[in-house]
C-alpha cells in the first residue's frame, strides 16, 4: 500500500467511538459475523505466534501439530476458518466473554497488534473498501454491536479509540494528516500512505 492514497470519510470516522471489552453472550459478536480475509504476509506473521495463541485456543492443535486454520480464497488471499457456529478459530472465552487470542498474545508479548493480528480485525469497526479508489469509512454493520456508539454533539474530532486504530494500521503521519483535514473542516480527505 505504500505510495498509495486512501479516501477518508471524515464525518463517518468522527461519528463513532469503539471500545472492545470482549463480547458477552452469543449475539452480535464481530468474531462470528464477518469473514476475515488476510494476505500471505499476514498468515506468516500469525504462524510465528501460533504456540502462544494455542495456549488460549487448544483447538488450534491436534496430534501434537498445529491445524491449518486458513482457507485459500484466491492466490494470495485467504480466510480464517471458523467453528460450526461461524466463530473465528482464534477467538476464546474468558470470564464469560469472547476475546481474540491474537490480540491477547500481542499485548502479552508487548508487540504492535499489526505484527500479529490481521488488518481487517484491527480496523474494526472501520473498514477499507477497495475498488477504483480505496475508501476508509465506518463498517455499515458497526452499529449493531454494543462495542460501538454514535457520538453526539461536537463531531469535529476523532475519538481516542478511533484515532488509535487509525494510527495502529496506517501510522502516526497518516493520523496527523487526517487530523489536519478534520481541523480544516474537510468532509473527505485524500491521504497518502508513507
Amino acid at each position: 500500500m505504500k505510495g498509495e492514497y486512501i479516501e477518508v470519510d471524515i464525518p463517518g470516522l468522527c461519528s463513532i467511538t469503539h471500545v472492545c471489552t470482549g463480547c458477552e453472550g452469543s449475539e452480535g459478536r464481530c468474531c462470528s459475523s464477518f469473514e476475515v480475509t488476510l494476505s500471505d504476509e499476514e498468515i506468516d506473521r500469525i504462524i510465528k505466534y501460533m504456540p502462544q495463541a494455542a495456549q488460549l485456543c487448544p483447538h488450534l492443535v491436534s496430534n501434537d501439530s498445529f491445524n491449518n486454520v486458513f482457507d485459500e480464497i484466491s492466490e494470495g488471499l485467504h480466510a480464517i476458518d471458523t467453528d460450526e457456529d461461524g466463530t473465528c478459530l482464534f477467538a476464546y472465552h474468558k470470564d464469560g466473554k469472547m476475546l481474540c487470542s491474537l490480540h491477547t498474545v500481542a499485548l502479552e508479548e508487548g508487540v504492535p497488534l499489526r505484527r500479529i493480528k490481521p488488518v481487517t480485525c484491527i480496523l474494526w469497526p472501520l473498514a477499507l473498501f477497495e475498488g477504483r479508489r480505496t475508501i476508509l469509512t465506518v463498517d455499515e454493520e458497526a452499529w449493531k454491536f454494543s462495542c460501538t456508539h454514535r457520538l453526539r454533539g461536537d463531531r469535529s474530532a476523532l475519538c481516542t479509540s478511533i484515532g488509535g486504530i487509525i494510527e495502529e494500521v496506517f501510522g502516526p503521519a497518516f493520523r496527523m494528516d487526517l487530523e489536519k483535514e478534520i481541523a480544516k473542516g474537510s468532509k473527505w480527505a485524500r491521504i497518502g500512505l508513507k
